[in-house]
């Protein structure tokens, strides 16, 4: 099985209303890529303030996935101070070449920077410059705040990867998370509420396991429009990276209603029959594939034209096929 097929990785951003006004350029900048056996996305905000901050957003993200991408293993083994330092001393570099080659400060290249990788043997590293948060979901499916700016002087007053020793956030681990979400401030203000993510933001880490990357991008354009009709002024940008392999935990915590309305799983199911589709999607990780013959065993079908049925709403959005008698992501 090809990881890349069981990772769902997606990134969008977006011009806030005032910008819209103005008619100005969006200076958010959002990216995420599969590459290397690495699962990675980033954001990063553009400082309004300064003239070339879309162009910092844009230097700031490229420049942090080709350090990562090229030098995972290495970083991962570094002390997390020297880890941290030298990649965004690497951010800074390319900063500082581009605002001497077009005879600017690099102040006005300011940006913030918020960038997740997962690597596909289970571990993982992020690290956080400035406003915006990063959100994750853990084994157990516990959604929580990883880092997220905590202003010590003013609302208004942040750090930018142009600075040359910038506060920062950075961790790894291995293992113990299976998804996150980043986010820049446009959209923290809606979806992070001390420290707490919005029942929206829950719902989006849900879904995204049961999603194709076109129909997760269409529903951060989607939420992001709804953010706007609350009174985003800001840019907004969101990223979020997760492991399919999980869908069978995450469909026994879904929400009932998301859980119909996306697998036509009837809202009030008894918990073993609910077993039974998780018992499926987790024998397909372990196998690669299940076979119509078990299935009707699992699901009670007493033909496979039951199975089809039972299995419709799992077909129709994507997340299973059937071929050749057998079940297969």
């Amino acid at each position: 099985m090809n990881n890349e097929n069981i990772i769902n990785i997606a990134s969008y951003c977006e011009k806030g209303i005032l910008h819209e006004k103005e008619n100005k350029n969006c200076e958010d900048h959002a990216y995420s890529e599969y590459r290397n056996k690495i699962a990675l996305a980033a954001v990063s905000d553009g400082a309004g303030s300064y003239k070339y901050s879309k162009e910092g957003a844009e230097i700031t993200t490229a420049a942090v996935s080709e350090v990562i991408f090229s030098g995972f293993d290495d970083l991962y083994d570094l002390d997390d101070n020297e880890a941290a330092k030298y990649i965004l001393c690497i951010v800074y570099d390319k900063l500082s070449a581009y605002s001497c080659e077009n005879n600017i400060d690099i102040l006005e290249l300011s940006a913030t920077l918020m960038c997740m990788a997962f690597h596909d043997d289970g571990r993982y590293m992020y690290i956080h410059v400035g406003d915006g948060a990063i959100a994750a979901m853990d084994n157990y499916g516990d959604m929580f705040v990883l880092s997220a700016y905590r202003h010590t002087v003013s609302a208004n007053i942040t750090s930018f990867v142009t600075e040359t020793d910038p506060e920062f956030d950075f961790g790894k681990g291995c293992d113990d998370l299976r998804a996150c979400m980043l986010m820049t401030d446009g959209a923290e203000h809606f979806l992070v509420a001390e420290e707490e993510l919005s029942p929206r933001a829950r719902i989006l880490f849900e879904i995204s396991h049961f999603i194709s990357k076109d129909a997760l991008e269409a529903e951060f354009k989607a939420l992001i429009s709804y953010l706007k009709r609350k009174g985003a002024n800001d840019d907004c940008s969101l990223a979020l990276i997760c492991n399919l392999k999980d869908r069978w935990k995450i469909i026994k915590i879904m929400a009932p209603n998301v859980r119909n309305k996306l697998l036509g799983i009837p809202k009030k199911i008894p918990k073993s029959r609910l077993n039974r589709y998780s018992y499926i999607l987790r024998s397909i990780v372990e196998k690669g594939f299940f076979s119509m013959k078990d299935a009707m065993t699992t699901l009670n079908a007493h033909s496979t034209t039951r199975v089809y049925k039972k299995l419709s709403g799992f077909i129709e959005a994507g997340v299973v096929s059937i071929n050749n008698n057998k079940i297969t992501f």
